[in-house]
């Protein structure tokens, strides 16, 4: 209709209704485009909301795990310390506990923080990592995938050259594999046990030599991939928290 109006006009030349009508037409051009951005911008953001919930639920549940295994890091390399003391003290009356003994027999094990995000390895693979409109938030998670790769790599250096005190000090750390009567494995340890010649260890300068090696590398560890990986996360699922407007118990509101 109003193009017909529009060719009326200029068939009568009058110049003033076509501007008019024409004015019109964009005018209601513009509208409709700003309303088909304004619905745009809205799917954009539910996409982003539901996105941003579901990495947020995943952050909570890995620094869940993240915080069980730093723990066993931590108290590995309390004890390997604790076990340092002892073998390097002059009180000859200390004897070594079995957490300590235990210690060392795993301290050449460099395991891997639990850190997959399923969330953020979907939305990197389809290329979509703008979706996240927050620059502190994407700037975190970039750093995050930094950081990641960075541990993988300094977790593989550490294991690539393991010094295994039990396989090079067989006569100093011994592992029994425990059977009861029946011929099977007990419950207890997991039908192993770990025993270690404190003696024999306070003589060989080259066991304390590696002893003291491995406390250094695993202190190392825990600092350079288990700590700093708990951070980051700390740091996204602060950045998460102010986007989504989130607070948890003990947080201020």
């Amino acid at each position: 209709m109003i193009f017909r109006r529009i060719s009326k006009s200029l068939r009568r030349q009058d110049w003033v209704t076509v501007l008019i009508e024409i004015g019109i037409v964009v005018i209601g051009l513009l509208i409709g485009l700003q309303i088909n951005n304004w619905n745009e911008a809205r799917v954009e953001k539910q996409a982003e909301y539901k996105f941003l919930e579901r990495l947020h639920a995943e952050i909570m549940a890995t620094q869940d795990d993240l915080s069980g295994f730093s723990k066993i890091v931590e108290t590995r390399a309390s004890e390997l310390e604790a076990t340092v003391r002892v073998v390097f003290g002059s009180d000859q009356e200390v004897e070594l506990t079995g957490d300590q003994c235990m210690a060392m027999f795993l301290s050449h094990a460099y395991n891997f923080p639990p850190t997959d995000l399923p969330t953020i390895s979907e939305i990197l693979s389809s290329g979509q990592f703008n979706v996240i409109s927050d620059d502190a938030l994407r700037a975190a998670l970039s750093r995050m995938g930094q950081i990641n790769a960075r541990a993988e790599k300094t977790s593989d250096l550490f294991n690539a050259s393991p010094l295994n005190l039990p396989r090079a000090y067989p006569e100093l750390i011994r592992v029994d594999y425990v059977l009861n009567a029946d011929g099977m494995e007990t419950a207890a340890d997991n039908g192993s046990m770990v025993q270690c010649d404190l003696t024999g260890m306070r003589l060989s300068q080259a066991f304390r030599n590696d002893l003291t090696i491995n406390l250094e590398r695993y202190i190392a560890y825990e600092a350079l991939v288990v700590d700093r990986l708990r951070t980051q996360f700390d740091m996204i699922h602060t950045e998460l928290d102010r986007v989504l407007g989130h607070t948890h118990e003990g947080n201020a509101p």
